[in-house]
C-alpha cells in the first residue's frame, strides 16, 4: 500500500505459552498493546509503538505463529 511497508514472519514449532510471553515482552519494551484475544488453542496480539504496528497470530493446535509488522513511512 502506498506510504506503508510491511513484513510477515511465519514460525513453526512454537512453544506452549509463547503468545503470553510475547505479549509481556512487548509491554516491557513499552509497546502499546491494543488488543489481545484468545480463541480455543490460538490467539492474537496487536500492538503499536511510534509508527510501527505488530499483529501476532498464534495457532496452538499446529504450534505455528505469524507475525506481521507494518510501518507508516514518513514522506
Amino acid at each position: 500500500m502506498q506510504g506503508k511497508k510491511s513484513w510477515n514472519v511465519f514460525l513453526e514449532d512454537v512453544e506452549d505459552g509463547a503468545a503470553e510471553k510475547y505479549t509481556q515482552v512487548l509491554k516491557s519494551k513499552e509497546w502499546n498493546v491494543m488488543q489481545t484475544m484468545t480463541m480455543g488453542e490460538g490467539g492474537m496480539t496487536q500492538a503499536i509503538k511510534n509508527n510501527v504496528m505488530i499483529m501476532a497470530i498464534y495457532n496452538g493446535k499446529d504450534k505455528a505463529a505469524s507475525i506481521s509488522v507494518s510501518t507508516q513511512i514518513e514522506e
